[in-house]
């Protein structure tokens, strides 16, 4: 038995993800201008209703000169409605109830014309399971003179303990995203997600003058008084970073021809992500990746199985952790390769219905446009 969309609001659920609270000085969360709109949700539809706040904030030194010192924020309201499988879209780069309403206007009836010229899509989805989610963790924002002191404590920890090396850089990079989703037919919620990093660069030569350059982030998840209140973790980490750059330095360089490479987990990772993750992204799929015609078949050996994690593998949060994504799915790990055996893509509403698959909230918008 179908219910009623009424019913299903009636049955939404609120669901908080218990993450830590940062400590030091919490900047201001979006405010909830959008879970008010609900009430001008269109009958008949499908809608994403979002506000959407991107933060950037990075400091870059190159042996010991400020070169890089940035603050941005981006921040506005998007819509996306589906009447019968033909979508409208709107947004603007501002943030208002008043905003919010003139973009879920003009994106039904983007929708409406779409629907009246053309008829129904080949595509339509069903409702998906209502739920409120709402994630604890904060998004804390210091003054710019915190990082760059930090990033100045690093290069002089390298410049007096390492003065043999041709350069150095250091970076500090923390991107935090801040969004409200409401949905008609899905879920909705709040989502915060603050990640920051310390990147180090060193640089040597060879005795005959080739450059060699070792490379290694710090931090992750969270904000700056999460990961760095402490230096003691990166110097110990630049210390391994500079034993292995004098290992690479005295290092024998590769012979041409097919060889046998052993990848550590890293380079491994990062292969997976780019040859295999962006592969079997659904929409590539459609547009004629070549993952497509590979289906339920062989694609590696038995001792491949490969999934996308949604927000915690092995007992801890990943790094950018991903609960409801950008059309209201509440996310779940993607199981892609089992076995050698290729199973599945990573899908939006629309690609799971056509290809016959359960979404699992890989539906993830970078801003609000």
């Amino acid at each position: 038995m179908k219910a009623s969309l009424s019913d299903l609001h009636r049955c939404r659920r609120r669901h908080v993800i218990d993450e830590h609270h940062a400590c030091g000085k919490v900047q201001k969360m979006l405010k909830d201008i959008i879970t008010p709109q609900r009430e001008y949700l269109a009958d008949g539809f499908s809608t994403v209703l979002r506000g959407h706040e991107n933060r950037i904030r990075r400091v870059t030194l190159v042996k010991g000169n400020l070169v890089r010192n940035e603050r941005s924020e981006s921040k506005g309201v998007s819509a996306r409605v589906n009447r019968d499988g033909r979508y409208g879209f709107a947004s603007t780069a501002s943030y208002s109830a008043e905003d919010a309403r003139s973009v879920l206007k003009a994106a039904t009836e983007n929708a409406s014309f779409l629907h009246g010229h053309i008829g129904k899509g080949p595509f339509s989805y069903p409702a998906l399971r209502q739920e409120n989610l709402q994630t604890r963790l904060t998004i804390v924002d210091i003054e710019q003179k915190r990082y760059i002191d930090a990033c100045k404590e690093v290069d002089s920890y390298i410049e007096k303990t390492y003065p043999d090396l041709t350069s150095r850089t250091v970076v500090y990079y923390e991107d935090t995203q801040d969004k409200i989703i409401l949905s008609s037919d899905a879920s909705s919620g709040h989502m915060v997600y603050p990640r920051c990093y310390i990147y180090v660069y060193l640089n040597a030569e060879t005795k005959d003058g080739v450059p060699v350059e070792m490379f290694k982030a710090f931090g992750g998840r969270g904000s700056f008084e999460d990961n760095f209140t402490d230096l003691a973790g990166v110097f110990k980490g630049i210390d391994e970073m500079y034993n292995h750059l004098m290992k690479k330095k005295e290092g024998i360089f590769a012979d041409a021809g097919v060889k046998t490479v052993i990848l550590d987990g890293y380079m491994s990772g990062m292969l997976a992500h780019e040859a295999v993750g962006h592969t079997v992204e659904a929409d590539l799929v459609t547009g004629g990746s070549v993952a497509g015609p590979c289906l339920n078949k062989r694609v590696g050996s038995d001792l491949v199985t490969m999934v996308d994690f949604a927000n915690t593998a092995y007992g801890q949060i990943l790094d950018i952790p991903v609960w409801l994504d950008d059309e209201g799915t509440v996310a779940e790990d993607a199981l892609l390769i089992e076995n050698g055996i290729l199973k599945g893509s990573m899908h939006d509403r629309e690609s799971a219905e056509r290809f016959g698959m359960r979404p699992t909230g890989n539906a993830r918008a970078w801003g609000f446009s």
